[in-house]
Parts: C-alpha cells; sequence; structure tokens
C-alpha cells in the first residue's frame, strides 16, 4: 500500500474545506437573497450596523461639518461600511439645500447610487457635486438601508437603523445665504410624543401600508419651541415635491400637516420615506471651527408601502 505525502494529504483537506465553506456561504447568499425578495427575513433586527462618514480636503477642522471651496464643484470621498453578518444593498442619495440633485459618479451623471456590501465590508465612494451656486449651501449625503424591501400589513419598519445622513455646511466662494420662506404651523396639545414622523388616516395610528388618491396627515412631535424643520420626501429613488416644505413652529406639541400621495410610477408597490431636518440653513460651526449650540437633528419616518 502507497503512502500518501503528508503535505498532499494536508492539502487535499484543505482544498476540501476551502469548498464547503465557499459552498455554503454561497447557499447562506442565496437564502438570504430569497428571504428578501419574498420578505420573510427580519433584516432590521440584525446584530451590528452601518456607517457613513464624509470627508474633503478642504474642511474647515477634522470634523468635516463646514466645507470651504473657490469652485463650482465640490468632490467628496464617502466612506460607506456595512457591520452586519449578512449582505446588504444601500441607496444613497445626495442633496443640496434639501434638493435632490446629480452627482457624478463613475463618468456618470447619478440621481442616486445602489451600493451592494459584503458582510463586514466598507466601500469608498468619490462623487462629484457640479454646478453649484456661489453662496452657502446645506449639503447632505442620506443612505436607506434595503430600500427595496416592502412592508406587509401591520408590519412597522422604524427610520432609525434604517436611514442614515451627513450633513455639512458647503461654502463656495463666500458665505452668503438665501432667504426662505418658511410656513408657519401652529401645535396641537395631543399627548402622543414621538421623534419620528408618521402618516395616518383617521386615527392617531401610525400607518405602514397606504394607498393611492387618498389624502392623508403628516404627524411629528415638536419638543422645542421657535423651531424651523425642512420636509424630505422620497418615493422610491427620486424626490417628490410637498406643500410647506419648509415649516416654522412656536410652541412645543403635536404638529399636523395634510399629506397628498404624490404621483404613481408604473409598480404596483412603492416605498415611501419622509425625513425632517432640523435647523435647515443654519451652521454648526462658527468660522473659526467652534461648535455651536444648533440641533442638527434628523427625524426620519417609518417605511410606508404605497400600493397601487
Amino acid at each position: 500500500m502507497k503512502r500518501i505525502p503528508l503535505f498532499l494529504l494536508i492539502s487535499s483537506i484543505f482544498l476540501l474545506i476551502s469548498c464547503n465553506t465557499s459552498n455554503q456561504t454561497l447557499k447562506q447568499e442565496q437564502q438570504y437573497s430569497k428571504k428578501v425578495e419574498e420578505n420573510t427575513l427580519d433584516i432590521f433586527n440584525l446584530n451590528g450596523g452601518f456607517e457613513l462618514s464624509l470627508k474633503e480636503n478642504n474642511s474647515l477642522t477634522e470634523k468635516n461639518l463646514t466645507f470651504i471651496i473657490n469652485e463650482n464643484k465640490f468632490s467628496p470621498d464617502v466612506e460607506l461600511l456595512n457591520d452586519y453578518e449578512v449582505s446588504s444593498k444601500y441607496r444613497l442619495f445626495f442633496l443640496v439645500d434639501y434638493n435632490q440633485v446629480n452627482v457624478k459618479y463613475n463618468g456618470e451623471s447619478k440621481e442616486s447610487i445602489d451600493i451592494n456590501l459584503e458582510p463586514y465590508s466598507k466601500e469608498l465612494i468619490n462623487v462629484t457635486f457640479e454646478d453649484l451656486k456661489t453662496g452657502t449651501h446645506d449639503l447632505i449625503i442620506m443612505v436607506i438601508r434595503e430600500p427595496d424591501y416592502f412592508v406587509e400589513e401591520r408590519e412597522f419598519i422604524p427610520g432609525s437603523g434604517r436611514i442614515l445622513k451627513r450633513r455639512a455646511t458647503l461654502i463656495v466662494k463666500e458665505n452668503s445665504i438665501e432667504t426662505v420662506d418658511y410656513h408657519y404651523l401652529p401645535t396641537t396639545n395631543n399627548e402622543m410624543i414621538t421623534d419620528s414622523p408618521f402618516l395616518t388616516k383617521k386615527i392617531n395610528e401610525p400607518l405602514s401600508n397606504i394607498k393611492t388618491r387618498e389624502n392623508y396627515t403628516l404627524n411629528f412631535y415638536n419638543q422645542n419651541e421657535d423651531s424651523n424643520y425642512a420636509i424630505v420626501s422620497i418615493l422610491n429613488n427620486k424626490q417628490v415635491n410637498i406643500t410647506s416644505r419648509f415649516i416654522t413652529i412656536r410652541e412645543t406639541g403635536l404638529v399636523e400637516i395634510p399629506f397628498s400621495i404624490p404621483s404613481m410610477t408604473s409598480e404596483t408597490k412603492n416605498n415611501l420615506n419622509i425625513i425632517l431636518f432640523e435647523s435647515p440653513f443654519e451652521t454648526l460651526e462658527d468660522e473659526d471651527g467652534n461648535l455651536l449650540q444648533v440641533n442638527w437633528r434628523t427625524y426620519p419616518s417609518n417605511l410606508i408601502t404605497i400600493k397601487n
């Protein structure tokens, strides 16, 4: 009986283990993708998280909260980290003064960018904002995790843990801010206190599934007197126009805004995300880089699926 050399035996065992591991990983990813398509995987209750960072050489400080540039384009590096044990899909959006804009990415103009990340991986994305107007702007890069996941009846998926943003002040050549018209809204003495905006029909119960050609009410609780907000509404991968986009509130309490469902696409299901940005057009740093007492909080809604 011939002896098998030890190194050949070890190599064979290692090859078998590698093949089995590779096949098992592929099988797990296929099962994960199938469950996502069938909405049978609770992908928003996994251990881990994700991170979004923004860097560029013209930052006022290392905090990357204020950028001062002398040309009408801006090319930051955006880093996206997937710290989950499974692959995840992310969709990046880009806003200037709370309006969605296209950016240049890999030589193409993009209104949004889809990024698929393997478990515990990250990707550096370089984008370019072009044709920027001279003056001071609010620049926002926002990411939505698993943007094509549709909620079922009675399923509630909060915005926290699903939406992240990086906000910065971008000064193009000179520090000047355009005048913004804010719409005043009163508050009601309602005991329902929540950090997140939500849609209702007749009763104060947050909705996850809504229908087209119907009117709803957007609700949120204002915690501070004399507050200003910008409201951004994203349908699938596009921003949609809403009335009273910039609002001012003098008292604490519940705010109620009439909300009409925007025009639908040809898809039978569409995802709607509503995000409130506090203190629009206010800077978080002074000219020396010192932090100011400004609320830059963001309040995302729960995931809302619209059915035609």
